[in-house]
């Protein structure tokens, strides 16, 4: 059955060709799997974004490749600070008050000034 020849003319078939020969353009499997969008963590062996510095599980640090133990002894900070919400608001949202509030305050002196005039109904 397994016999590639044809008994009615004693002929062999012909053999399919193999993958990298029937794709000749597909790229090899490894180049595939170091496209992926997430990377191995040596320590803990979970699975991190590849742009990931750090494992957020773990804290191995893909950097330098210590961990979050060997840093601490080092004393430097385990994780990068975030900002948080009220960094955030007092960033761009009390700017944009301010100015806003300027823009209010001088539209209400114009048009006080426009009625003490008689110019504004």
């Amino acid at each position: 059955m397994n016999d590639p020849k044809d008994f009615a003319s004693g002929q062999t078939q012909p053999q399919a060709p193999s993958p990298a020969q029937a794709f000749p353009l597909m790229p090899p499997t490894e180049a595939i799997l170091d496209e992926t969008p997430t990377k191995r963590c040596p320590m803990c062996a979970e699975l991190v974004q590849r742009p990931a510095i750090l494992c957020h599980y773990c804290g191995w640090s893909f950097r330098d490749g210590t961990t979050a133990e060997q840093r601490l002894a080092k004393g430097q900070p385990l994780r990068r600070r975030r900002s948080s919400g009220a960094q955030f608001c007092l960033r761009y949202f009390l700017p944009l008050i301010f100015i806003l509030c300027v823009f209010i305050a001088i539209m209400w002196t114009i048009s006080s000034e426009l009625a003490k005039a008689g110019l504004l109904r």
